[in-house]
Order: C-alpha cells, then structure tokens, then sequence
C-alpha cells in the first residue's frame, strides 16, 4: 500500500483504502440448478465444469466476465504467466501467460459460459448479480454495499469464496491514494485533513462502502466474517500496476483492452492478437 504510491524513494501519497478479487456465486441459482457450490479450493477447470452445468441447465449467463487486462491478470498469473518479464518487456506471448490468456477469452468463444455485463442487461457486473441475471462474478468488496442497499434479497443468499486457481493462487490488488497538491495555498490545513482521511475516515468508507483497510489499525477492527475472503487474497494479490521503463502504461492498456474486445467477438484470433501487441507495445509506453 506504500510502495504503490513511491518514486524514486520519495512518497506522493497515501492509499485510501485498497480491494482485491475474490468470486461471488448466487446460491439459489446452484440450488435451482443441483450444481455444487464454489469452494476456496476451486480451479479454473474444476469452476469451469460447474459453469457448463449451470448453462445446461438454463442460466443463460453463468459468469460474468470484462474485457479488460486488469481482470484477465489474474488468469495469467494463475497459469504461471506475467503481463511483463523482469526486464519489464511484455510477455503474454509466454507459453504461460498464453494458456492464462486463451482461457479467459474461451470462457466467452469456445465453452460460451462467459459474458459481459451489457449481454445480461446490466451496466456493469454487481448489477448483472444484483438482477439474478448472472450466477457467477469476479468483484470486488466495493459491491457489498451496493448489493447491500440495492440488491438485499441477493446480498442475503450469495457466497463469496477465493479466486480459482491453477499452478498458484491470484488475484488482484487495487487501491487509490489521498494526496495533497504541491501548489495547495494551504498545505498544513490539507495534511490534518488527509490524517483524518487515511484513520478515522478511512474507517467510515471501510464500514459503508464494503473496502477494505489499508491502514493496519482499521484492518484490524474489520471483522466483518463475509469481508475476510478479500483480505486473505491480500497476502498472494498482484497490485495493478505494470512497470515499464517510462512508468507509463495507459495507452498500453487500452490498447490491449481494445484487442480483448476483439477477441471476445471473434475479430481476431488470438496469436493476431498477440502479434499486434508485441509488435506495437514499446511505442505505446512511450
């Protein structure tokens, strides 16, 4: 949670609080359907026989899935790939990282058990959960309070459990941080605030909002039993964040983002893709 906002040993800011990924499954519809619940234990192969059950018998969207690196990292890494190698050069095209890449896109083309949002008729995937429309997401805790306070029959017959696995466990760590302006015309007014915000404020959006505490102190007083799933995954959690030599990665981003989109729709096969995203990569970090 520090090391995400330092450069060159110097500290910009401060994480507000911080999310991981773990696997929400709607329990009614595994009841309704016979289909043994999600375990921590689960692999991707072993979720995956689930989810074709499921869409044999009927749930027309098993799970919901995004087109977007940041939550395909997780498939990669689990595969014992990396989005860069050591050197920060990109590296999907790693036999590894391959496997981690083509069964995320085949949960959507090949075994049509996965879905975007939109195809369910949502807006993004708590909503789609939220609605009963999908079985299956892989969120965050930000969604406890929104299917809390929205979706309460949901909330109340759901099951969170760890992110699947394949060689290793994954899954992610995101977090944003409070920082104050170098031209702020008040700085010291600024930092009690931001004290106030990263301590007893932090606990308030811990407590309302379902995230999670990057402070230690408010870590440890959230001892909400359904919440816990999330911090266990901070111990083997890849933050996201892909070094490169600019620290530059936005463009990057969406244009790998781009060709997910693609593949998801049978654009492009994936080894296309993988070209265009070698070929193109170092200009894109520039």
């Amino acid at each position: 949670m520090v090391e995400a906002f330092q450069y060159k040993n110097r500290t910009y800011g401060i994480a507000k609080d911080f999310s991981t990924l773990a696997l929400y499954f709607n329990k009614s519809i595994f009841d309704k359907c016979g289909v043994a619940y999600p375990t921590n234990d689960e692999t991707w192969d072993s979720l995956l026989i689930k989810l074709q059950e499921l869409k044999k018998k009927g749930v027309e969207y098993p799970i919901i899935v995004n087109p977007e690196l940041t939550r395909m990292i997780p498939f990669i890494n689990s595969f014992g790939g990396s989005v860069v190698d050591s050197n920060m050069k990109v590296s999907l095209s790693q036999p590894n990282s391959k496997k981690g890449f083509q069964f995320y896109i085949d949960l959507v083309t090949k075994y049509k058990v996965g879905y975007e949002a939109s195809a369910a008729g949502a807006g993004w995937e708590g909503e789609a959960f939220g609605k009963e429309n999908a079985a299956v997401m892989m969120s965050g805790p930000w969604c406890l309070g929104f299917l809390k306070g929205s979706y309460p029959n949901v909330y109340n017959k759901m099951g969170i459990v760890e992110m699947p696995k394949n060689v290793k466990r994954s899954t992610m760590v995101y977090t944003v941080c409070w920082a104050i302006n170098r031209q702020s015309s008040n700085k010291d007014a600024a930092w009690e605030a931001m004290k106030f915000l990263v301590t007893e404020g932090q606990q308030i959006f811990v407590e309302k909002a379902g995230v999670l505490g990057s402070n230690k102190n408010v870590a440890a007083k959230d001892t909400d039993p359904i919440k816990q799933v999330f911090y266990k995954g901070a111990d083997y959690a890849t933050p996201w964040k892909i070094p490169t030599p600019t620290g530059l990665f936005s463009k990057a981003n969406d244009q790998i983002n781009s060709r997910i989109k693609d593949l998801f729709y049978n654009k492009i096969t994936l080894d296309e893709a993988l070209k265009q995203i070698n070929e193109n990569y170092d200009s894109w970090i520039k």
